[in-house]
């Protein structure tokens, strides 16, 4: 019989592999052992690749709603896969400052550029796409996102401003609509 500790390493040296991938369709993600991995990487940080699965599992929907204070200084990740990953986690948390969302934005081109991990920018839309929506605050981070999407990436930047339109119509209610009017905007005439 394989005990915890056995559990552990091998969750932690699968989050390692430089192999993973970020599933592009649903799939049983209650049988997942998300709270497991959370727990076991809350109480030993040095497990890297818990926190990668973590990040992954962020990006299909997962939230770690309780706040891990390791993941507060992005740049003591010096690979960026774990760097992404920390981002991602702390994207799905509630009662974010504005500085963490700041510290986050300086991270975006590190993380989605360059082929550190190749599913970075699918990773990141994916996660705002869960997220954003209850958190408008992240806003910030979707602009420079957008920035850094190469223009091969269409489906990505089409994903970007899609969630870029639904924060507008969101916020819609904020805009004085007489002066957006006089803009002559295509799209609002």
């Amino acid at each position: 019989m394989i005990n915890q500790d056995d559990w552990i390493a091998f969750y932690d040296h699968f989050g390692r592999l430089n192999q993973l991938q970020h599933a592009k369709s649903f799939w049983n993600l209650a049988g997942l052992p998300f709270y497991f991995v959370l727990h076991q990487f809350s109480a030993n940080t040095s497990r890297l690749g818990l926190l990668r699965l973590l990040g992954f599992w962020c990006a299909s929907g997962y939230k770690v709603e309780s706040k891990i204070q390791s993941l507060r200084s992005l740049e003591a990740f010096r690979d960026v896969r774990f760097r992404l990953a920390a981002i991602l986690v702390l994207m799905t948390q509630h009662g974010l400052s504005s500085n963490e969302i700041q510290q986050m934005v300086k991270h975006v081109s590190a993380v989605t550029t360059g082929n550190n991990e190749p599913q970075a920018l699918d990773l990141f839309i994916s996660t705002l796409e869960f997220n954003i929506n209850e958190k408008p605050e992240l806003e910030p981070l979707l602009t420079e996102l957008i920035k850094n999407i190469p223009p091969k990436d269409w489906q990505i930047r089409a994903r970007a401003e899609n969630l870029r339109i639904k924060l507008l119509e969101a916020r819609s209610s904020e805009f004085d609509k007489q002066k957006l009017l006089e803009l002559r905007l295509p799209a609002l005439s």
